[in-house]
Protein backbone atom coordinates (compact mmCIF):
# COMPACT_ATOMS: atom_id res chain seq x y z
CA UNK A 1 0.00 0.00 0.00
CA UNK A 2 2.57 2.57 1.11
CA UNK A 3 4.79 1.59 -2.57
CA UNK A 4 1.48 2.22 -4.66
CA UNK A 5 0.95 5.80 -2.54
CA UNK A 6 4.26 6.83 -2.87
CA UNK A 7 4.09 5.64 -6.71
CA UNK A 8 0.64 6.57 -7.65
CA UNK A 9 0.24 3.10 -8.60
CA UNK A 10 2.69 0.32 -9.58
CA UNK A 11 3.49 -0.63 -13.13
CA UNK A 12 1.70 -3.79 -14.45
CA UNK A 13 4.14 -6.29 -14.40
CA UNK A 14 4.80 -5.18 -10.59
CA UNK A 15 1.29 -4.82 -9.53
CA UNK A 16 0.63 -8.78 -11.21
CA UNK A 17 3.80 -10.08 -9.45
CA UNK A 18 2.66 -9.12 -6.13
CA UNK A 19 -0.79 -9.69 -6.37
CA UNK A 20 0.46 -13.55 -8.14
CA UNK A 21 2.53 -13.87 -4.59
CA UNK A 22 -0.76 -13.10 -2.29
CA UNK A 23 -2.88 -15.03 -4.41
CA UNK A 24 -0.25 -17.98 -3.83
CA UNK A 25 -0.35 -17.21 -0.55
CA UNK A 26 -4.26 -17.45 -0.31
CA UNK A 27 -4.47 -20.57 -2.87
CA UNK A 28 -1.97 -22.59 -0.22
CA UNK A 29 -4.61 -21.75 2.18
CA UNK A 30 -7.55 -22.59 0.28
CA UNK A 31 -5.93 -26.11 -0.32
CA UNK A 32 -5.04 -27.12 3.42
CA UNK A 33 -7.34 -29.78 4.74
CA UNK A 34 -9.27 -28.64 6.00
CA UNK A 35 -9.19 -25.40 4.05
CA UNK A 36 -8.16 -21.66 5.40
CA UNK A 37 -9.90 -18.44 4.31
CA UNK A 38 -7.77 -14.97 5.05
CA UNK A 39 -11.19 -12.99 5.30
CA UNK A 40 -8.79 -9.84 5.53
CA UNK A 41 -6.37 -9.75 2.03
CA UNK A 42 -5.57 -5.86 1.05
CA UNK A 43 -2.76 -4.01 0.57
CA UNK A 44 -1.53 -3.26 3.84
CA UNK A 45 -1.24 -7.21 4.80
CA UNK A 46 0.77 -7.53 1.77
CA UNK A 47 4.62 -7.14 2.59
CA UNK A 48 7.67 -6.66 0.38
CA UNK A 49 11.23 -6.63 0.96
CA UNK A 50 13.79 -4.77 -1.09
CA UNK A 51 14.84 -6.46 -4.46
CA UNK A 52 17.66 -8.85 -4.17
CA UNK A 53 21.00 -7.81 -5.93
CA UNK A 54 20.62 -9.10 -9.18
CA UNK A 55 22.89 -12.26 -9.90
CA UNK A 56 24.30 -12.94 -13.75
CA UNK A 57 21.93 -10.55 -15.04
CA UNK A 58 18.95 -12.56 -13.92
CA UNK A 59 15.82 -10.11 -13.47
CA UNK A 60 14.09 -12.51 -11.78
CA UNK A 61 16.71 -12.22 -8.90
CA UNK A 62 16.41 -8.29 -8.66
CA UNK A 63 12.41 -8.40 -7.88
CA UNK A 64 10.70 -7.99 -4.57
CA UNK A 65 9.82 -10.70 -2.55
CA UNK A 66 5.95 -10.12 -1.42
CA UNK A 67 4.46 -11.73 1.32
CA UNK A 68 1.06 -12.27 3.24
CA UNK A 69 -0.26 -11.26 6.70
CA UNK A 70 -2.34 -10.84 9.59
CA UNK A 71 -4.18 -13.83 9.89
CA UNK A 72 -6.73 -12.67 12.66
CA UNK A 73 -9.40 -13.01 10.98
CA UNK A 74 -8.57 -16.73 9.24
CA UNK A 75 -11.36 -18.90 9.55
CA UNK A 76 -10.47 -22.70 9.56
CA UNK A 77 -12.70 -25.11 7.62
CA UNK A 78 -14.38 -24.11 4.29
CA UNK A 79 -17.34 -22.20 3.43
CA UNK A 80 -19.58 -20.87 6.37
CA UNK A 81 -23.21 -21.08 6.05
CA UNK A 82 -25.67 -19.61 7.88
CA UNK A 83 -28.86 -21.45 8.28
CA UNK A 84 -30.82 -19.49 11.07
CA UNK A 85 -31.69 -15.75 11.24
CA UNK A 86 -29.99 -15.26 14.43
CA UNK A 87 -26.45 -17.15 12.46
CA UNK A 88 -26.85 -14.69 9.76
CA UNK A 89 -27.06 -11.55 12.36
CA UNK A 90 -23.81 -13.35 14.77
CA UNK A 91 -22.10 -13.51 10.88
CA UNK A 92 -22.84 -9.81 9.83
CA UNK A 93 -21.53 -8.27 13.11
CA UNK A 94 -18.56 -10.65 12.93
CA UNK A 95 -17.57 -9.52 9.44
CA UNK A 96 -18.41 -5.68 10.28
CA UNK A 97 -15.85 -5.85 13.15
CA UNK A 98 -13.11 -8.20 11.62
CA UNK A 99 -13.26 -7.43 8.09
CA UNK A 100 -12.85 -3.99 6.39
CA UNK A 101 -15.21 -2.34 4.43
CA UNK A 102 -13.31 -1.65 1.33
CA UNK A 103 -12.40 -4.92 0.63
CA UNK A 104 -15.62 -6.73 1.90
CA UNK A 105 -17.25 -9.29 -0.84
CA UNK A 106 -21.02 -8.79 -1.72
CA UNK A 107 -21.54 -11.99 0.16
CA UNK A 108 -20.27 -10.81 3.45
CA UNK A 109 -22.19 -7.24 2.91
CA UNK A 110 -25.91 -9.22 2.46
CA UNK A 111 -25.35 -12.62 4.02
CA UNK A 112 -29.14 -12.94 3.77
CA UNK A 113 -29.36 -12.86 0.39
CA UNK A 114 -30.78 -16.16 -0.92
CA UNK A 115 -27.79 -16.63 -3.32
CA UNK A 116 -25.33 -16.07 -0.73
CA UNK A 117 -27.12 -17.52 2.01
CA UNK A 118 -27.24 -20.93 0.12
CA UNK A 119 -23.70 -21.12 -0.72
CA UNK A 120 -21.99 -19.42 2.34
CA UNK A 121 -19.23 -17.30 3.35
CA UNK A 122 -15.82 -18.67 2.14
CA UNK A 123 -12.88 -19.19 -0.38
CA UNK A 124 -14.75 -16.53 -3.03
CA UNK A 125 -14.57 -13.72 -0.61
CA UNK A 126 -10.89 -13.97 -0.45
CA UNK A 127 -10.66 -14.28 -4.65
CA UNK A 128 -13.03 -10.88 -4.55
CA UNK A 129 -10.40 -9.43 -2.09
CA UNK A 130 -7.84 -10.21 -4.79
CA UNK A 131 -9.24 -8.67 -7.45
CA UNK A 132 -9.60 -5.60 -5.11
CA UNK A 133 -5.52 -5.60 -4.21
CA UNK A 134 -4.79 -6.01 -8.43
CA UNK A 135 -7.19 -2.74 -9.04
CA UNK A 136 -5.82 -0.96 -5.76
CA UNK A 137 -2.22 -1.34 -6.64
CA UNK A 138 -2.67 -0.21 -10.30
CA UNK A 139 -4.63 2.84 -9.51
CA UNK A 140 -4.03 3.76 -6.05
CA UNK A 141 -7.20 3.63 -4.50
CA UNK A 142 -9.68 1.16 -4.04
CA UNK A 143 -12.11 0.16 -7.02
CA UNK A 144 -15.35 0.95 -4.66
CA UNK A 145 -15.69 4.08 -3.25
CA UNK A 146 -16.95 5.63 -0.04
CA UNK A 147 -20.12 3.94 -0.59
CA UNK A 148 -18.76 -0.02 -0.39
CA UNK A 149 -21.86 -1.61 0.14
CA UNK A 150 -23.71 -0.50 -2.63
CA UNK A 151 -20.96 -0.14 -5.45
CA UNK A 152 -19.85 -3.85 -4.46
CA UNK A 153 -23.30 -5.17 -4.41
CA UNK A 154 -23.95 -3.65 -7.72
CA UNK A 155 -20.15 -5.04 -8.72
CA UNK A 156 -19.80 -1.41 -10.60
CA UNK A 157 -16.24 0.02 -10.82
CA UNK A 158 -14.28 1.89 -13.39
CA UNK A 159 -10.91 2.67 -14.62
CA UNK A 160 -8.86 5.68 -14.97
CA UNK A 161 -7.79 7.22 -18.51
CA UNK A 162 -4.12 6.79 -17.59
CA UNK A 163 -4.62 3.27 -16.42
CA UNK A 164 -6.04 1.96 -19.24
CA UNK A 165 -3.54 3.80 -21.38
CA UNK A 166 -0.51 1.94 -19.54
CA UNK A 167 -2.13 -2.20 -19.02
CA UNK A 168 -3.47 -4.67 -20.59
CA UNK A 169 -7.46 -5.27 -21.30
CA UNK A 170 -6.87 -9.23 -20.19
CA UNK A 171 -5.52 -7.57 -16.55
CA UNK A 172 -8.10 -5.69 -16.64
CA UNK A 173 -10.46 -8.15 -17.50
CA UNK A 174 -8.93 -10.56 -14.48
CA UNK A 175 -10.10 -7.93 -12.30
CA UNK A 176 -13.60 -8.09 -13.48
CA UNK A 177 -13.47 -11.92 -13.22
CA UNK A 178 -12.90 -12.09 -9.68
CA UNK A 179 -14.59 -8.74 -8.92
CA UNK A 180 -17.43 -11.22 -9.81
CA UNK A 181 -20.90 -9.97 -7.38
CA UNK A 182 -22.05 -14.08 -7.74
CA UNK A 183 -19.11 -15.75 -5.75
CA UNK A 184 -19.85 -19.31 -8.02
CA UNK A 185 -19.00 -17.24 -11.01
CA UNK A 186 -14.75 -15.66 -9.16
CA UNK A 187 -11.94 -17.85 -10.57
CA UNK A 188 -9.71 -20.03 -7.55
CA UNK A 189 -6.79 -18.56 -5.94
CA UNK A 190 -4.96 -20.90 -7.80
CA UNK A 191 -6.14 -19.42 -11.17
CA UNK A 192 -5.55 -15.82 -10.06
CA UNK A 193 -1.92 -16.56 -8.99
CA UNK A 194 -1.41 -17.82 -12.73
CA UNK A 195 -2.98 -15.65 -14.38
CA UNK A 196 -1.62 -12.87 -12.81
CA UNK A 197 2.44 -14.90 -13.75
CA UNK A 198 1.38 -15.13 -17.30
CA UNK A 199 0.12 -11.80 -17.33
CA UNK A 200 2.95 -10.44 -15.65
CA UNK A 201 5.59 -11.58 -18.13
CA UNK A 202 3.20 -10.36 -21.10
CA UNK A 203 3.19 -7.08 -19.68
CA UNK A 204 7.17 -6.87 -19.55
CA UNK A 205 7.80 -8.13 -22.92
CA UNK A 206 5.63 -5.68 -24.79
CA UNK A 207 5.13 -1.62 -25.24
CA UNK A 208 3.02 0.61 -23.28
CA UNK A 209 -0.84 -0.62 -24.25
CA UNK A 210 -2.99 1.27 -26.21
CA UNK A 211 -6.34 3.21 -25.54
CA UNK A 212 -9.52 0.81 -24.84
CA UNK A 213 -13.22 1.26 -23.28
CA UNK A 214 -13.44 2.38 -18.99
CA UNK A 215 -16.49 0.25 -18.68
CA UNK A 216 -15.43 -2.46 -15.87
Amino acid sequence: AERARRLGGLGEADALRACACAARAVAHMHARDPPVAHFDVKPENVLSSPPAEKKNGDAASARSTWRLCDFGSAHVGGDRVFSTPRDRSRAESQFARTTTPTYRAPEMWDVRHPIFAARGVGRPADVWALGCLLFQLLEDRPPFGADAKLAALSGRFAWSPEVVSRTSEKTRALVKHALATDPSSRPSAAEVAARCEALAADAEARPVAREVSLEA
